[in-house]
């Protein structure tokens, strides 16, 4: 598997081309390159960023020149911005739902335009929470050229983060069907779950923990799932639901996972989980993690911010009913 060139629209990037010459020389090394190994997969750049000045525009050009030649298109998406206040912050969220959206569509147009019976999957392969500028780098970096390993523009995760962090997972979940690759960037230190210490040990940062139950229940098949409940209206965002949700179903486990984050600062959620053509048999585990403070971070109390088991999960009714608190990440695990 092969990325062909790295955040191409972005002016900061040596190399960088429009769409039009980035997508010609794409498709041609691509061709040239599967002439050697037929088998490899390829994936060229899509935009960066959701806000760049080129998107959509660059994706569509770029499929146009590229798409008999490769499998996959890249997309990035790293979100800041905690300063808006939490409910601009965590409405973020639907921004990419929309970024996505728009990638598909414009996919699918030119696949009709092709008149192609192939369809383009999509690589997250960069994405996060990062409030850190990035020309701080160069800035630490020319203070102390000759230090060994400085923590550089390390971004030590909250827990309002780590719910961003969450959402944004969902969201590639309801789009599983297409996107087929994400990436999280880094594996330790800087943007990273995992944080080392000097001389040894490590540390847990709050985003490891939405991370960790994705990768180990989100599997199987995502399920269409309708939340119903109350929304507020932010800077730039008409309506954002409180409550944000994804429901995988694990036939091999016989088990559903439900994963919910409650934006509301304020109020507990009273959540029921309605499965149709399913009979829900019992509460496997409850888990929800939330801190007295938004803003407290693992970095001194490793344990300040980690998920806590609850058995406040119950079947009644063929339905299932949770009580959600305030700014937490949560997930219900049902036998069926």
């Amino acid at each position: 598997m092969w990325c062909l060139g790295n955040e191409m629209d972005g002016v900061w990037q040596i190399g960088h081309k429009s769409a039009y010459e980035y997508g010609c020389l794409a498709a041609e090394a691509g061709k040239t390159m599967k002439l050697v190994d037929p088998s490899i997969e390829l994936i060229a750049c899509g935009s960066s960023l959701s806000n760049m000045e080129t998107y959509p525009m660059w994706d569509m050009e770029v499929l146009e020149q590229t798409y008999d030649v490769i499998d996959y298109l890249a997309l990035h998406q790293y979100y800041g911005g905690q300063e808006k206040g939490t409910k601009a912050f965590l409405a973020q969220t639907l921004d990419m739902e929309e970024y996505i959206k728009t990638v598909r569509s414009a996919a699918q147009v030119v696949k009709k335009k092709k008149r192609s019976g192939k369809d383009i999957k999509f690589s997250m392969d960069e994405w996060g929470v990062w409030a850190v500028p990035s020309d701080s780098v160069n800035v630490e970096v020319s203070k102390e050229p000759w230090k060994i390993a400085p923590a550089i523009s390390e971004q030590i995760y909250t827990l309002e983060d780590a719910l961003l962090f969450a959402g944004m997972q969902m969201v590639m979940l309801r789009n599983a069907d297409v996107i087929k690759i994400a990436c999280q960037s880094l594996l330790t230190n800087v943007s990273a779950c995992i944080m080392t210490e000097k001389n040894g040990g490590l540390w847990l940062q709050t985003i490891y923990y939405p991370f960790y139950y994705f990768a180990n229940y989100a599997n199987g098949i995502v399920l269409r799932s309708n939340a119903l409940g109350p929304a507020y209206e932010c800077d730039g965002f008409k309506h954002v639901p409180y409550l944000d949700e994804v429901v995988v179903w694990n036939d091999a486990e016989n088990e559903i996972a439900v994963f919910i984050v409650n934006k509301s600062e304020e109020h507990s959620m009273k959540v029921e989980v309605i499965l149709q053509n399913f009979e829900l048999k019992r509460v496997k585990c409850f888990v929800s993690m939330t801190a007295k403070d938004k803003k407290m971070t693992n970095q001194y109390d490793h344990k300040a911010v980690i998920p806590r088991s609850r058995e406040s999960a119950v079947i009644e009714s063929g339905s299932c009913i949770a009580e959600i608190e305030p700014l937490s990440f949560n997930m219900i695990r049902i036998d069926v």
